[in-house]
């Protein structure tokens, strides 16, 4: 089963995807839902971001391959931290499939493609978005299973 989030017109909702059609779905995939009858076709529909949090933590340099890599491209010797250094970041620096990457004015460094997984505190992984050197992201919705509420994957 293949969930998304979709906006038709004004109205957002979730949906289930199925080949070349979404099934509305009333409330969340994260809560209580039931399916409805009501169809579009996937091509009508834009889809959005699978969830948009109220908070959003990234934990940063979090693997050696990375580390050694940040650390090369800046000429010192890497820090291997003791545990997870996560940091807060913006909820609206989700986009969602098709979106644009916006790379703001006088940023440094190039835009590197790189998978990210959130996952909440229960455990369950929201999302999996991989970011191009294009600036666009994949138009891939969302999947369910075991523990995995949605991947792009």
């Amino acid at each position: 089963m293949k969930w998304c989030r979709f906006q038709i017109g004004a109205q957002v909702s979730h949906g289930i995807v199925e080949d070349d059609t979404v099934i509305e779905v009333a409330g969340s995939p994260l809560g209580e839902h039931s399916v409805t009858r009501t169809t579009h076709r996937l091509d009508h529909v834009k889809l959005l971001a699978p969830v948009i949090p109220p908070v959003l933590y990234a934990a940063g340099p979090n693997y050696r391959g990375h580390l050694e890599g940040m650390a090369k491209r800046g000429g010192e010797p890497p820090r291997h931290p003791a545990r997870p250094e996560p940091k807060l970041r913006s909820p609206r620096a989700i986009i969602g499939p098709g979106d644009s990457i916006v790379v703001p004015k006088g940023s440094t460094g190039a835009v590197k493609p790189e998978g990210q997984l959130a996952v909440t505190p229960a455990g369950c992984a929201l999302w999996f978005a991989t970011t191009a050197r294009s600036g666009r992201t994949s138009p891939r919705p969302i999947r369910s299973g075991t523990r995995l509420r949605g991947s792009t994957r």
